[in-house]
């Protein structure tokens, strides 16, 4: 139960403060689109747009639900780029931005090469960073500009003199004036390497003249840099970071610049990060400022030994790049070309080739320890085909986590497809005070599952996530019958047959039951008959702490959650975190049986054609957690706190004989409106009623007595 509130009112205020070497907190790694070179953009509609190098060419995706899930925008047209010269193209390092007006532009670099041979020495290659735009959101793109063309002189075998311009990055320097940043190789093979830029007030229809922000003046006649990007940091400063080779005779390090005259003039090098000791490299920077003008640099680095794993680190600046953090560790595994981005509410993307990405919530992440949440809310109300999705393996069913654990239905052997429906538990949810327009109907071996690899589905992070802390898996249903084998929540497996690897399911003698196997090959579970009733929405939630599986309940009606069952165990995680298994060729030839989490349906013995469904029956709100969760969080359990009551307005109505009270209210409590007949220390109130509260407020009526009487508003319990 939360606390009461009354006309007096208590705020608090919690601030969050990022120190210099401040570690932030990041999701698990989740799979993007794929490819190579990432970078991200978004429009005013809060569409995510998605770069990276495909093969020969620039593949750009977009994304409505946060970087949950993505879907290719047609970018055929991005490599028919106009070429002075016949012969083989090569379209790459792409850095997407949203104009003001909402136009897309597109920057790549371009590279023509007659013999076929990418950067080969033994033909003539022509070189040139192109602009191409969408007016209709990504739909359709066509040529606009080229900022640099830089044709090159033909090889000599063994004496390369080709000039290249490389790695461009859009900057959008004021409302009117845009900025493309680009390097450029007076020698393809040798130095130096200058960092220049131009300016364009229209769009990116035409450039101006080319400006150095890196050059021989700062760096010397053969240095490097490479790969710049540039923002303004909170003083107004223009900060721009490459990779360079300044002041190092041990590869390459991370450099910055510095113009505090709106990029007219650039400042001598400094050093933003550089690693350690001898040996290494450190380069393909990025930098991003973040909602509290914190400054992030990300970078790719290694240790120089043969072989050695090239990671994804970063560092943060509080003082406008002044002074620089130490190394973070972003990406631990083999890691190439990472990039920044932050988004309007101020998520922090962090990404890397592959297109996967982790994501840091500036305010904490909603629900931290949420692995997958599914809400069912991207559905529409109706009969039959109306409110059902008739698609399969495209992840419809939207993990609201962020961790793109989505889930589809299964095409095999028929469509079943579970309908949409407007018969809801609760609204909003008491928890999050979320609304919640629909849940899941499921009849006739409606099912859903995450289908990992399967039908090309991308592997969901869910489904090799290990629980090495315990977990919390929760779901609300309502059941047509209690007395036919019925799943609710499952993960697929064989670990301890004949059971699967999770499950929260009825029996045929309608006893709820839960359970897993423990890291140890050690199954673990509860039974608990007579709570299921039919036709009543049923909140269950499992919590497991490595010593004990407790599971909760709570009932249509009811407060709050009761312990039904709980066991202890040996002590062992559970084992919830194996990959999707493809050696039940037996069962069913050519596919994984083993198709990761599901709902409305639990598989039997290993076996996908066996298993047991759900229907007939509502399913809504399912969430699985990472950490044991207190009652107290549970979905179901109200977590939103009545507002404060304030000043309570009084009339007298009725030829004076009754006295009407109104005052501010949430429809989640229960009100007590209270009488005293003086005020003393202590003062004793009675209860003169209790109302239900009203969705902004509510109006009681109470009788006028001839003496004098005090009364008194609080929020009582949750409805």
């Amino acid at each position: 139960m939360k606390p009461k509130t009354t006309a007096a009112v208590l705020i608090s205020m919690c601030f969050a403060v990022m120190g210099v070497n401040a570690q932030l907190d990041w999701t698990a790694q989740i799979s993007g689109p794929g490819g190579g070179y990432p970078r991200m953009a978004q429009k005013a509609d809060g569409m995510l747009l998605m770069g990276v190098d495909h093969g020969d060419g620039i593949r750009m995706s977009k994304s409505f639900d946060g970087g949950g899930s993505w879907s290719d925008l047609p970018t055929g047209s991005v490599a028919a780029i106009p070429d002075p010269a016949s012969g083989n193209e090569y379209v790459a390092n792409v850095s997407p931005l949203v104009l003001p007006g909402g136009d897309i532009l597109i920057a790549c670099r371009h590279l023509n090469d007659t013999d076929a041979n990418e950067g080969s020495p033994d033909g003539t290659e022509f070189f040139d960073i192109c602009i191409h735009r969408s007016t209709d959101g990504g739909a359709t793109w066509s040529y606009l500009s080229s900022p640099v063309q830089h044709p090159s002189s033909p090889h000599g075998v063994g004496s390369d003199t080709n000039q290249g311009v490389w790695e461009p990055f859009l900057h959008q320097h004021s409302p009117t004036e845009i900025w493309c940043l680009y390097t450029r190789q007076a020698d393809r093979e040798s130095r130096p390497s200058l960092q220049n830029m131009k300016r364009s007030t229209d769009g990116g229809a035409t450039w101006s003249t080319e400006e150095t922000v890196v050059g021989t003046s700062q760096f010397g006649a053969t240095g490097h840099a490479g790969m710049a990007s540039v923002v303004k940091a909170a003083n107004g400063d223009l900060i721009a970071v490459f990779e360079t080779d300044w002041s190092t005779d041990d590869g390459l390090k991370i450099g910055m610049v510095r113009s505090t005259d709106n990029g007219g003039n650039w400042g001598s090098i400094s050093t933003v990060y550089d690693r350690p000791g001898s040996g290494g490299y450190v380069g393909a920077p990025f930098i991003v400022k973040m909602d509290d003008d914190t400054l992030m640099v990300s970078y790719q680095q290694n240790d120089g030994s043969v072989g050695a794993t090239q990671t994804v680190g970063y560092v943060t600046s509080t003082n406008n790049g002044v002074t620089w953090s130490g190394n973070t560790d972003l990406f631990t595994t083999e890691s190439a070309w990472p990039s920044l981005f932050v988004d309007a509410d101020g998520t922090l993307y962090g990404l890397r080739t592959g297109a996967t990405y982790k994501k840091h919530y500036p305010g904490g992440a909603p629900f931290s320890n949420t692995i997958a949440y599914w809400r069912f809310e991207e559905g529409s109300d109706g009969v039959g085909s109306t409110g059902q999705h008739a698609g399969d393996w495209d992840g419809h069913y939207v993990d609201v986590s962020g961790n793109g654990n989505h889930m589809s239905t299964w095409p095999i052997g028929g469509a079943n497809y579970p309908t949409y429906t407007n018969i809801v538990a609760f609204t909003p949810v008491p928890q999050t005070g979320d609304a919640n327009a629909f849940s899941l109907y499921c009849d006739g071996g409606d099912s859903i599952a995450t289908f990992s690899g399967d039908g090309g589905v991308p592997n969901r992070m869910l489904d090799t996530y290990q629980f090495t802390n315990g977990f919390t898996v929760e779901a609300t249903f309502k059941l047509s019958v209690v007395n036919a084998w019925q799943g609710i929540v499952s993960k697929d497996g064989a670990r301890v047959l004949p059971q699967p690897d999770f499950r929260m399911k009825v029996s045929d003698m309608g006893t709820l039951e839960v359970g897993f196997p423990d890291t140890n090959g050690t199954p673990w579970g509860v039974s608990i008959a007579g709570y299921l009733e039919i036709d009543k929405w049923i909140s269950i939630a499992a919590t497991y702490d490595n010593t004990t599986l407790t599971v909760y309940g709570k009932k249509e009606g009811e407060t709050g959650y009761s312990s039904l069952a709980s066991v202890v165990t040996h002590g062992h995680p559970a084992d919830l975190g194996q990959p999707p298994r493809t050696d039940f060729p037996i069962h069913d030839p050519g596919w994984n049986l083993d198709h990761g989490w599901r709902i409305g349906w639990v598989m039997w013995n290993g076996d996908h054609n066996v298993g047991n469904l759900m229907s007939p029956g509502h399913v809504d709100e399912v969430r699985i957690s990472n950490i044991p969760l207190a009652t107290s969080q549970f979905l179901g359990t109200l977590g939103i706190p009545a507002p404060p009551i304030g000043d309570i307005a009084m009339n007298v109505i009725s030829g004076g004989s009754d006295l009407e009270l109104t005052w501010t209210t949430s429809d989640l409590y229960t009100y007590n409106l209270l009488k005293a007949s003086a005020l003393s220390n202590p003062t004793t109130w009675f209860t003169n009623q209790t109302v239900t509260g009203g969705v902004s407020s509510v109006t009681v009526t109470t009788a006028v007595d001839s003496a004098k009487s005090f009364y008194r508003a609080e929020s009582g319990d949750p409805k």
